[in-house]
Formats: structure tokens, C-alpha cells, sequence
């Protein structure tokens, strides 16, 4: 393991082009205000990274193992973290958040770019993605979570305050999101596997179309298709078809 104490030991690291690779663990035991970041263009640590003061990337941060920051952490560029991210105080990134474990931050998060999480993605506070937000495993907001793209999830989904998601939600479950304040969205849609089971649910055959293709085709039935019987879950998706061009509230 790498240990760094001062930031002129985190200086002496840069290569030629002003970025830093350590191909081994890499442990900061100082602050990395943003005017030392500023002077680093790239850090990439080849196993764990962990920081135990604030750290403020002005470029790309990637860690090919865990990342762990024991205050703010803050990117300008992309972050990119192949093992599990943990958080003790906010977490801000200027573009791309990849995290291929669980993504653990104790305060507020924020991507200004898309974020994309294979594990379980948990906030402590609040949560707001200016881009696309994909969670393959679950999801949990204990402020309010914002969304300016779409919503992909395929586990549950808990906010303990407002929720808002103003491109599509694609949801897999059979159950309700968990929403305990206000809940503002557009189109919410099923994922690609559950085809099959929607056009045997309403009798339709959806050929190769797109959700767009698809959406078209079931809106002018939505009066007649309502009449039926649905569960709580699948009438909600069904009438969510109206909500397309529907305005944001103030509550965003």
C-alpha cells in the first residue's frame, strides 16, 4: 500500500501529464482541498483508495478496487470505482458515477452526469441525478430523491421524503415503490423481459416495438383496458400512460 501524508507527497506521484496511477493500494491521510486537486489532472489507484480527509478531484477519479472517504468527496470529472463506494460525508461528482458493488454515502449525493450502481445504492440524506440513474440492486433515500433523466430499477425502491423522476421509471416489481412524501413521475414502464407478460396481460401483440411504438399502441385502449380488473401496481403503470407531458410541480 501507497500511504500519503501531505500533499506534496500526493504531488511527487504526477506523471508527465499531470495525472497520478498507482498500481497498488492507495491510502490519503491528508486534505486534498480543490486547490491541490486542481493540479492533478487524473488519479487512478489499481487496488482500494481510501481517504480519510476531504478529497477534491478537479479531474477523473478512478479506483479498480473499493473506494472509501471518510469526509466530503468531490470529483469534478468522472468517477469510476470497480469495487464498493463508501461515503462518511457527501459525495459530488461533475460527470459519470459508476460503482460496480454497493454505493454507501452518508449525506448528500449528487451527479451532475449519469449515475449507474450494480449493487445497492443508499443515501443517507438526499439524492439528485442530473442525468440517467440505473440501480440494479436496491434503493434508498432517506431525504428527497431528484432524478432529471430516467429511473431504471430493478430492486425496491424507499424515499423517505418527496421523490421526483422526470424522464421514464422503469420498474420490475409486482409490488409499490416506497414513497413516503410527495411522488412525482411521468411514464412508468416495465423492462424489456416482462414483454411477454404484459401482451398476455392485455391481449396485444407488440411486434419488435419500441416502448414508444408500444405506448402508442395501448393509449387509445387505456379507457376500455382501466374497465378491467389490474392489481394496484400494474393500474398504476397503466394510468401512468396519461402522464407523458404531465408539468413539474413546485415540489421540484
Amino acid at each position: 500500500m501507497k500511504t500519503i501524508k501531505t500533499p506534496e507527497e500526493l504531488f511527487a506521484l504526477r506523471a508527465a501529464d499531470g495525472g497520478i496511477t498507482v498500481n497498488d493500494d492507495l491510502r490519503i491521510d491528508c486534505d486534498v482541498p480543490l486547490s491541490v486537486g486542481r493540479q492533478i489532472a487524473y488519479l487512478v489507484a489499481d487496488g482500494n483508495l481510501y481517504a480519510g480527509g476531504y478529497l477534491h478531484a478537479a479531474g477523473s477519479l478512478r479506483a479498480e478496487k473499493d473506494l472509501y472517504a471518510g469526509r466530503n468527496l468531490t470529483t469534478d470529472g468522472n468517477l469510476y470505482v470497480e469495487g464498493n463506494l463508501t461515503t462518511d460525508g457527501n459525495l459530488t461528482t461533475g460527470g459519470y458515477l459508476y460503482a460496480g458493488g454497493n454505493l454507501t454515502t452518508e449525506k448528500d449525493l449528487r451527479a451532475e452526469g449519469d449515475l449507474h450502481a450494480e449493487g445497492n445504492l443508499y443515501a443517507g440524506r438526499n439524492l439528485h441525478v442530473g442525468g440517467n440513474l440505473y440501480v440494479e440492486g436496491n434503493l434508498t433515500a432517506y431525504g428527497n430523491l431528484y432524478v432529471e433523466g430516467y429511473l431504471y430499477a430493478d430492486g425496491n425502491l424507499t424515499v423517505r421524503k418527496n421523490c421526483a423522476i422526470l424522464g421514464n421509471f422503469y420498474w420490475s416489481q409486482m409490488s409499490m415503490p416506497d414513497i413516503r412524501g410527495k411522488f412525482f413521475h411521468r411514464l412508468v414502464l416495465p423492462h424489456g423481459w416482462q414483454r411477454g407478460y404484459w401482451e398476455a396481460r392485455l391481449d396485444m401483440d407488440f411486434g419488435g416495438g419500441c416502448y414508444d411504438d408500444i405506448v402508442a399502441q395501448v393509449l387509445p385502449e387505456l379507457p376500455r383496458l382501466l374497465r378491467r380488473k389490474w392489481s394496484e401496481t400494474e393500474r398504476w403503470m397503466l394510468e401512468s400512460l396519461k402522464l407523458k407531458d404531465a408539468p413539474v410541480p413546485e415540489l421540484v
